[in-house]
């Protein structure tokens, strides 16, 4: 069967609309084609490698650009988490940040440390809780910053050299994540967020994973095309493997329904809701005139 274009909901007024699918095919097709326009048996092999290519970038760049690959990688695992496998995460950037954060010290050591300081921030959100925004963040900064420099100073008396390592988490990852975790216990207990904290870890986990395979990073010096191509399968996910699959398996699961305030968390709404909640009212009806 052809399948030539989806049917999708208008965010006004719920009506069902025709979306044409044809962009998707471009965005994969055609760096399909340049990929394979690269191979050694194709008549365009030396024109494509050169033109489509960043060997020439010099070597002090690679670093940087393997962030700039890290990144899209990334969306595409967070995107299959919270859409295809239906867990919910502590916001879709926290993942890449506390996966950028695992690539620089290490899962095991970045987990325990980020155990420490959630159960260190649960423990003066009480106190924070009624402070403004803007004075509740700067607290999470210094405190974030507190736990990265206490290591440091220990390192002086404990020869354990992985001390020192804490330093390169980042601290804004780590302000972010204890701030949104903060208000989920707030907001809907302790229980859920600790679960939406899991999920977020495991997320990073496997982004840190895949980044860690032996040239993967590297993979798009040779092929930048597949840039192009994540986007169409993120747009593929989004389309056609939104299917939610353990939406509801947690053990939280009924907690989080009977706890869920519509505008906490942003992001945290379902597409449904989103589009009930900027639904156009009904005009009123007055009474009946009788002349």
């Amino acid at each position: 069967m052809r399948v030539t274009s989806n049917s999708t909901r208008d965010g006004r007024d719920g009506r069902a609309i025709a979306v044409p699918v044809w962009p998707l095919w471009v965005l994969l097709l055609v760096p399909l084609a340049i990929a394979l326009g690269k191979l050694p048996a194709s008549p365009v092999s030396a024109l494509f490698s050169d033109v489509f290519s960043l060997g020439h970038v010099p070597t002090s760049l690679h670093r940087h650009l393997e962030y700039v690959f890290f990144v899209p990688l990334s969306a595409i695992v967070v995107s299959v988490f919270r859409l295809t496998l239906g867990l919910r995460v502590l916001g879709f950037f926290r993942p890449i940040l506390l996966a950028i954060a695992f690539r620089e010290i290490g899962i095991p050591l970045g987990l325990m440390f980020l155990v420490v300081v959630l159960v260190s921030v649960a423990g003066l959100w009480p106190v924070l809780r009624t402070t403004p925004y803007y004075a509740r963040v700067p607290v999470l900064l210094s405190v974030s910053a507190a736990f990265l420099v206490v290591p440091v100073m220990a390192a002086r008396w404990f020869p354990w050299t992985s001390l020192v390592h804490l330093a390169y988490f980042p601290i804004i990852a780590l302000c972010l994540i204890s701030d949104t975790f903060a208000k989920l216990i707030e907001r809907r207990g302790l229980r859920v967020a600790a679960w939406r904290a899991s999920a977020t870890v495991a997320a990073a986990v496997v982004i840190t994973l895949v980044s860690n395979i032996h040239g993967a990073m590297q993979l798009p010096l040779r092929y930048p095309e597949l840039l192009i191509a994540q986007v169409g399968c993120i747009l593929v996910i989004g389309r056609f493997c939104a299917w939610n699959v353990l939406d509801g398996w947690s053990v939280f699961a009924a907690s989080d329904r009977n706890a869920r305030v519509r505008s906490a968390v942003p992001g945290d709404q379902t597409d449904a809701e989103r589009t009930a909640q900027f639904r156009p009212l009904a005009p009123e009806r007055g009474p009946a005139s009788n002349s």
